[in-house]
């Protein structure tokens, strides 16, 4: 990687960036999710409440909450 990102020859890059995905490929160090779990908790009290997957999830519309 380190190799990859300071070639200045963007051939080379591509053949060392290729080389690292076949590397991760082969061995998998790392699963990617596309989408990861969110929790969130929120008082029964509230209403008008809907998730996002935007940060934070429960603040996104906060003009429209309201406490029961």
């Amino acid at each position: 990687m380190l190799a990859q990102s300071t070639s200045v020859d963007d051939g080379e890059r591509k053949r060392l960036f290729d080389e690292v995905q076949r590397i991760y490929a082969e061995h998998l160090p790392v699963v990617h999710f596309v989408a990861p779990k969110v929790f969130v908790a929120a008082s029964g009290r509230l209403r008008n409440l809907t998730p996002a997957i935007a940060r934070p999830q429960l603040l996104w519309a906060a003009d429209t909450l309201a406490v029961n």
